[in-house]
């Protein structure tokens, strides 16, 4: 019959059963422009965030300096700590190089020069056969071989 649904589809303008009515959420989902429940709204910081332009708790403000250390002296550098790769080192190359020479085998230049876990290593391996410690005078004799805080050896 005309105007009359078949059997399980629903009349013209009325939803499918267990569909929400046009402009309605489904169960659970909030209406539209509304924020589900524990979401921010639009626009907002989640709990805990910073709002946008501010800097993250303990931080400064983006262009303001840094402000010192409370614990730097200034004008004074920390004793035995020197810049990664600045200056020269307080080892001196010639005994660096005799220890390889004569004590290679046991990696004890490589104890002298700050690097003690590749010294143990040397020395199980007996300087790795001998080759490892004979690279290594070669790096020393060229300067390519740096003391453990990266300085050249004096």
């Amino acid at each position: 019959m005309p105007g009359q649904p078949m059997p399980g589809q629903p009349m013209q303008g009325q939803p499918m059963q267990g569909q929400p009515m046009p402009g309605q959420p489904m169960p659970g989902q909030p209406m539209q422009g509304q924020p589900m429940q524990g979401q921010p709204m639009q626009g907002q910081p989640m709990q805990g965030q910073p709002m946008p332009g501010q800097p993250m708790p303990g931080q400064p403000m983006q262009g303001q300096p840094m402000p010192a250390s409370p614990y730097a002296s200034p004008g004074y550098a920390s004793p035995g700590y020197a810049p990664q790769g600045g200056g020269k080192s307080d080892k001196q190359k010639i005994p660096a190089a005799l220890l390889c020479w004569f004590l290679g085998g046991l990696g004890i230049h490589r104890f002298y020069l700050g690097y003690s876990a590749i010294g143990v290593i040397q020395l199980l391996t007996l300087g790795g056969c001998g080759i490892w410690a004979l690279v290594d005078l070669i790096m020393i004799l060229t300067g390519s071989l740096k003391d453990s805080d990266g300085r050249e050896l004096s």
